[in-house]
């Protein structure tokens, strides 16, 4: 789930992988690609997580536009392994007034 809170976007979400940490990169994109999932274009930052652990939440991403899909990709920083960008279906952008 993402919402926009003033200046900021928080994103609640979950990662299902290996034990171990993980960087999560966040990006904003006006709609999901054929695919459904989003194409990385505008860049909102990073968290680090460890696993096993979660939910997790950032809440420092900068504001994007409502109704944008908020895609993250994950990286293992013990083996250098990336996720492919993931599904949107959950991570339409709402604001909150």
């Amino acid at each position: 789930m993402a919402a926009i809170n003033g200046s900021n976007t928080t994103v609640n979400f979950t990662l299902d992988s290996n034990p171990g940490n993980y960087t999560i990169e966040f990006f904003s994109n006006p709609t999901s690609d054929a695919s459904g999932n989003g194409e990385g274009q505008v860049y909102l930052g990073s968290t680090t997580v460890t696993l096993p652990g979660g939910p997790f939440s950032i809440t420092t991403l900068p504001a994007t536009t409502g109704g944008h899909v908020i895609t993250a990709t994950a990286i293992s920083e013990s083996d250098t392994a990336n996720s492919d960008v993931g599904d949107t279906s959950d991570a339409l952008c709402t604001k909150s007034d």
